[in-house]
């Protein structure tokens, strides 16, 4: 989630490879059975469905920052991703990789974004791009934590937490 602060583009970036990882880790950790499992509370969904969701939209930036133009709504949505851990989690951290050396590290550079759901394209930039798929990862790792938690498993502690709120829990501790 953004929390107002004006870090380096690289750290944000850097940030996103680092959920990407901790994503994969998940993935394998968990037997097929678990990846692709329902849960009543949470129709429709599988940790294999959020995890392949929140990667295809790392695709969709990575492959159209470059060209100034980022579209999410047409995705692969690669069922293969969703019910193989081993796929997913070889994915993710080949798109970690690809944020670490990525040239999209200029902020302020605009590019045109369609979002979700969207006919049209929006301005936008690439700071704004990374701010947002790091609140959109975040929000689906939170619902990975959920299945996690249903299946007797803890998450580390900071899965599916907002930096903003992992800062707050250290400052709070400190005191």
């Amino acid at each position: 989630m953004h929390d107002g602060s004006t870090a380096a583009p690289e750290s944000g970036l850097l940030l996103n490879a680092a959920l990407l990882r901790q994503g994969a880790a998940i993935a394998r950790s968990l037997p097929a059975e678990q990846f692709t499992s329902t849960l009543p509370m949470l129709p429709g969904g599988t940790i294999g469905k959020h995890l392949r969701h929140v990667a295809e939209f790392y695709e969709a930036f990575l492959d159209g920052a470059a060209a100034g133009r980022i579209d999410y709504e047409s995705r692969r949505r690669d069922a293969g991703f969703e019910s193989s851990p081993g796929e997913a989690a070889r994915r993710m951290d080949d798109l970690a990789d690809r944020l670490e050396s990525t040239e999209a590290r200029a902020p302020d550079r605009g590019l045109r974004a369609r979002g979700e759901g969207s006919t049209r394209d929006a301005v936008s930039s690439v700071g704004r791009e990374i701010d947002a798929l790091l609140s959109h990862t975040i929000h689906h790792y939170a619902l990975v934590a959920v299945f996690l938690r249903s299946f007797g498993i803890e998450p580390p502690e900071e899965f599916g937490v907002a930096p903003s709120t992992l800062r707050h829990w250290e400052s709070a501790a400190a005191r």
